[in-house]
């Protein structure tokens, strides 16, 4: 996390780690609001909610693989997933070319 956390910002994005929710289905905002209210509230307040990294990060931890995941949000919790995806994918790949070779880089495995 640490390793993530130094790369330098990509101009214009902002940097920031916090709890993700991970789960099997597509939240829209009015399940993230139930869900904020009835289970979020007590797993510490998730920033933002997605379909991936849950898996990953379970199969990792029974294998005892170090994973780190990097996100580029569309949305957070609280907001709504409408926009132009396309043009968010092109965007997130921008912001996260810089902060990926930062962490090849210098990862200690490397």
């Amino acid at each position: 996390l640490r390793l993530g956390g130094g790369a330098p910002p990509p101009a214009g994005a902002a940097l920031s780690e916090g709890r993700i929710a991970s789960g099997s289905k597509f939240c829209d905002t009015a399940m993230k609001a139930e869900m904020a209210a009835t289970h979020w509230c007590h797993l510490g307040d998730p920033a933002c909610c997605e379909m991936e990294n849950a898996a990953v990060a379970q199969v990792c931890r029974a294998y005892s693989v170090p994973y780190l995941s990097l996100r580029a949000l569309s949305d957070l919790a609280t907001g709504d997933a409408a926009a132009d995806f396309n043009a968010f994918c092109d965007a997130a790949a921008d912001n996260l070319l810089p902060i990926v070779r930062h962490v090849v880089r210098y990862s200690p495995s490397s």
